[in-house]
């Protein structure tokens, strides 16, 4: 039951960040952190919608696993090292698109939590 519901409000959140698709993100991730790589502030701008975009999603799905789990044991889907820096996030999300082009076409936000749930997996 609490994974239809974090599942709901995840589907909730993705309809809310309109036809974001993952090629979106991925470009502004691409050339926002090849900027940064190059210390350039050429694309300062993509550069902070890509880690502004994954860390809004992170929050969101801490949100929903707070909420699911109060009161309970604490279900989580992405469990993050601390210290973990906005960077690295988008760093390790631009790596999952970039592995997985066939699902670029999909919402950014859904591939985000794909993402992020892979790279930074719950220990059950």
């Amino acid at each position: 039951m609490r994974r239809l519901i974090l599942a709901a409000m995840l589907l909730t959140l993705a309809n809310c960040v309109w036809a974001f698709s993952g090629n979106d993100l991925l470009r502004n991730c691409q050339e926002g952190l090849s900027s940064f790589d190059a210390a350039k502030n050429d694309n300062a701008q993509q550069a902070a919608v890509c880690a502004y975009f994954v860390d809004g999603i992170l929050e969101g799905v801490q949100s929903a696993e707070a909420i699911l789990g109060e009161g309970k044991k604490p279900y989580r889907i992405i469990c993050k090292p601390t210290g973990t820096t906005y960077g690295q996030l988008a760093r390790a999300v631009a790596k999952w698109l970039e592995d997985n082009p066939e699902r670029l076409h999909e919402n950014a936000a859904m591939l985000v939590v794909l993402a992020l749930s892979e790279t930074f997996p719950c220990k059950e």
